[in-house]
């Protein structure tokens, strides 16, 4: 990806934002960090053209290993290897508060008991699941994949092993879940491969996360005869981001190719719009929630940037959806969107007007439309 992102030093564990334009990874020893790995994010242009790496800086890198694992539906939460309240193997979450990152909470994760070396995760853009490469004492050989799961008061359960079908005698080293929420992308040095770790894809065939499609190799033109790792991508689905040790700038460098599209998740559609009042025009603090029209199930959330009043949820095909702001005072449109045929990425607009609750005033429900 060029010197703007590479350096002579090693980058690595590359995370995209949904709509393609944020990058964080993290960069090992340079002068201007604050001790081993730091956290680093680049913009990407009108022009396509992405910006001079920036250390993140405090509270996000300190002495400590620092590294983003996962991003929010929204990109306003990061989910963080780093235990910032003791050391340990529990990750943490920063949420963009004011235009700046809140100070990392360490999540709770019961019977973590990571025995391995490293550790990292990924998590679903609904923040409701979390895969971790961990090696506890029922994995098959070195580290494995597992799920990590939140209850319905929001506390993460006890790993669960994701089984043999994913994971092998050999390490399972990086995963990630792409935007559909079904398709997972992990480094394994077990499955048939090219040589050092490689690349697979595996598709998830119910609601268990037990039942795995067998894991395809991503092929020759995207690994190589040496380690490939930490791949990611945007909820388009059309490039993937990862880091190799094949030649570049350093040890390590962040990688981008097309991804074919026999690889890619499935579709998406990634709606973006403002929350604000129909009275005066200004922003709104709301919490967004999306559902299933067809079974009335709540599917997730995400609350408005507070400046902004700005949005962003992902929904997936197969479903037809319906979604709502909500904020106390407040009524709330509501719209919806018809996703059963969805069949390639679409980016969707569509604001959000709220009207204070005072007797006359009325507001338009779209979803039995």
């Amino acid at each position: 990806m060029g010197s703007q992102i590479n350096s002579q030093y090693s980058e690595y564990g590359p995370i995209i934002s949904p709509d393609g334009s944020t990058l964080y990874f993290t960069r090992r020893d340079a002068p201007d960090g604050f001790g081993g790995e730091d956290i680093y994010y680049s913009k990407l242009d009108e022009n396509d053209d992405w910006s001079k790496a920036i250390n993140i800086g405090a509270p996000l890198n300190n002495d400590r290993p620092n590294d983003v694992n996962s991003i929010s539906q929204d990109g306003q939460e990061l989910l963080l290897q780093n235990s910032y309240s003791s050391r340990g193997n529990n990750p943490s979450i920063t949420r963009l508060e004011n235009g700046k990152w809140s100070n990392p909470i360490t999540q709770v994760i019961p019977n973590l008991n990571s025995l391995g070396k490293y550790h990292n995760a990924t998590q679903s853009v609904d923040g409701k699941f979390m895969l971790m490469s961990i090696k506890r004492d029922d994995s098959y050989g070195g580290n494995d994949i597992y799920l990590i799961e939140k209850d319905d008061s929001g506390n993460w359960k006890i790993p669960r092993n994701l089984g043999p079908i994913i994971n092998t005698t050999e390490e399972e080293s990086s995963v990630y879940i792409a935007a559909d929420g079904q398709t997972i992308y992990f480094s394994s040095a077990g499955h048939s491969r090219y040589g050092g770790k490689d690349m697979f894809v595996s598709y998830r065939l119910d609601e268990t996360w037990q039942n795995w499609s067998t894991p395809l190799n991503l092929g020759s033109m995207i690994n190589s005869s040496l380690d490939d790792e930490f791949y990611v991508i945007p909820a388009k689905g059309d490039f993937i981001y990862f880091s190799s040790n094949r030649s570049g700038f350093g040890q390590s460098d962040i990688f981008r190719t097309c991804l074919p599209f026999e690889l890619r998740p499935k579709p998406v559609t990634l709606v973006t719009g403002r929350v604000f009042n129909r009275k005066d025009n200004k922003a709104v603090p709301a919490t967004v929630y999306y559902e299933d029209l067809e079974t009335g199930k709540i599917l997730g959330s995400v609350r408005t940037n507070s400046q902004t009043g700005e949005y962003q949820i992902i929904l997936v095909v197969g479903k037809r959806y319906g979604y709502y702001a909500i904020a106390d005072k407040y009524l709330s449109q509501s719209e919806n969107m018809d996703l059963m045929n969805l069949v390639e990425y679409k980016k969707e607009s569509q604001n959000l007007t709220l009207v204070t609750i005072e007797t006359g005033k009325s507001i338009t429900y779209s979803n039995n439309s």
